[in-house]
């Protein structure tokens, strides 16, 4: 049997350092949402994120414009879900971190 874990959160509540000692704990695989949704983004042309954007991403104004602009198409969403799906389906210990798994339902 494999554990499966989700954390979410608010920005800054400490998810990903709670994440990361789980994923040591249960010598699990770590899986950042929020990476694999900006990532998808970043290829599509959809967003540029400089790596002093990384930095609270979620609460700055391009994010708030991303979002905007997803609203028109759930085509990123559905990526970004079957990548999740992918690893929480693979046989190994997995934790997710993500402030972004309650906006994606």
């Amino acid at each position: 049997m494999y554990i499966k874990i989700c954390i979410s959160g608010l920005t800054s509540v400490g998810k990903t350092t709670y994440a990361r000692s789980l994923t040591k704990r249960y010598h699990a695989n770590y899986v950042s949402a929020s990476e694999i949704l900006l990532g998808h983004a970043q290829s599509r042309r959809k967003i540029f994120i400089s790596s002093e954007d990384l930095d609270h991403f979620w609460l700055r104004e391009k994010a708030r414009k991303f979002f905007l602009q997803r609203r028109g198409s759930l085509d990123l969403d559905k990526q970004v879900d079957n990548e999740i799906m992918t690893h929480l389906f693979t046989k190994r210990n997995t934790v997710i971190d993500s402030l972004t798994v309650p906006l994606l339902a």
